[in-house]
């Protein structure tokens, strides 16, 4: 049988029309892909939002304009990445730079992809990516649930339903998997209260029964921070829904209700508020004193920690030490103030962002830190997804100030997916 040669020559052509067809289309796919992906293995998200780099770099036509506020917004969070690549130059751990650089990685990538969209596909589908990914946050909480219950039936421990014990993948942390939670929260309730005249009985039960869900998850995962940023979200959402502040009121009753019932009658929630609320002594690391070996809540952790971070900025203010010595220039000044239980016995980052960007790339890199997470505020559009975003930037601040969060795989792909969606998206005028 012969051979058609000019067929064969033509599939690329037809392939490449195909794709630029149907760009929109391929576009919103791959954006639910690579924030789906994150709740699999990491190297399953890590592969999506490259074939996403590949795809655009590729097939899709880039439109840039330095007097737009998105192609403003897109160097800003560009520039947030480059300071960490100038910090590999005067760094003296190599190795640890790179990983950094490469985990970070999404910083780059997806603003950089959403930035430079033309008009004509920017206005990708977001309901069908909130949709996903509220889909996708749900069932990952209903794993982790009952990977839970496959470890309680197993050892008779109700510790497994709380904190770390929830999560499979090593590479989720609380905070994490409680924002997304969070997340998927916010994008419920503004859905619910955008269209409330609109939706459907069915559904508004069944958003409901998800907040609550996702509440409860909230709770059992066992992060302050994200609990704060919960009641910050109803106050926020107090503000935009006036005519629905009776129903708002009433949940925040029922939410203050259960959450002061946890903090009560679960262990794990707990220790956490009786941790945050003591300020004497003895839940206060004494530096500079070897006596720092022993149980210690998590505040108190972090508080020496900070002190010790500071020891290291005075030292090293303009640019920092570069992007890969910040833990062993933490865990130097651990060992210089004492602090043993972090310098021989663990090891720390500075669990706060603002400090981490400090000790890396010095004062020049807070300042392009802070004002990155500023620019949905810059934003002028009232639309949903544009207030939504500036729901997220406070969240996403407060959790910085108790976690690197941007120095962890997950929160990674949620800030920089997030916040490309929020603040460089030109959204439709409804979405449900």
């Amino acid at each position: 049988m012969a051979i058609d040669q000019a067929k064969i020559a033509k599939r690329p052509i037809v392939m490449t029309k195909i794709l630029y067809r149907n760009n929109e289309k391929i576009i919103t796919f791959f954006s639910i892909a690579s924030i789906c992906s994150a709740f699999s293995l990491t190297i399953i998200n890590s592969i999506t939002v490259i074939l996403f780099f590949v795809y655009w770099l590729l097939f899709v036509d880039k439109e840039f304009s330095k007097n737009t506020f998105r192609s403003k917004a897109m160097l800003l969070y560009i520039l947030l990445y480059s300071v960490l690549v100038v910090g590999l130059f005067y760094t003296s751990n190599l190795t640890e730079g790179f990983r950094k650089i490469q985990q970070q990685s999404p910083l780059l990538i997806l603003p950089l992809i959403f930035g430079t969209l033309p008009s004509k596909y920017v206005r990708i589908n977001f309901s069908a990516i909130a949709k996903a990914f509220v889909i996708s946050v749900f069932l990952f909480m209903l794993f982790a649930l009952g990977y839970g219950l496959s470890n309680f039936y197993q050892s008779g421990d109700s510790d497994v339903f709380f904190a770390h014990s929830l999560l499979l993948f090593s590479d989720w942390q609380p905070v994490g998997a409680s924002l997304a939670a969070l997340v998927a929260i916010q994008i419920i309730g503004f859905n619910f209260f955008d269209n409330a005249a609109t939706l459907p009985r069915k559904k508004k039960l069944l958003s409901l029964l998800l907040i609550f869900f996702f509440f409860i998850l909230i709770l059992l995962l066992a992060n302050r921070t994200v609990v704060v940023c919960l009641f910050f979200t109803i106050a926020a959402f107090t503000l935009k829904f006036k005519s629905y502040r009776k129903s708002i009121l009433f949940f925040f009753l029922i939410t203050s209700l259960i959450t002061s019932a946890a903090a009560i009658y679960t262990p794990k929630f707990k220790s956490q508020v009786i941790d945050a609320l003591d300020f004497s002594p003895n839940n206060t690391i004494p530096l500079d004193t070897d006596s720092s070996l022993r149980g210690w809540g998590g505040k108190a952790i972090r508080i020496a920690l900070w002190k010790c971070s500071f020891d290291v900025i005075k030292a090293h203010p303009i640019i920092g030490v570069g992007t890969g010595d910040a833990m062993d220039s933490l865990s130097a000044a651990c060992e210089n103030r004492k602090f043993y239980f972090a310098s021989r016995y663990n090891k720390y980052n500075s669990h706060n962002q603002y400090l981490e960007n400090t000790l890396k790339t010095g004062i020049v890199g807070l300042l392009i830190l802070i004002t990155t997470f500023l620019i949905p505020f810059f934003k002028k559009d009232k639309s949903a997804v544009t207030y939504l975003g500036k729901i997220f930037a406070v969240c996403f601040i407060l959790c910085c100030v108790t976690d690197t969060m941007l120095d962890l795989n997950k929160t990674i792909i949620l800030y920089s997916f997030f916040s490309s969606i929020f603040t460089l998206y030109i959204p439709k005028e409804n979405w449900n």
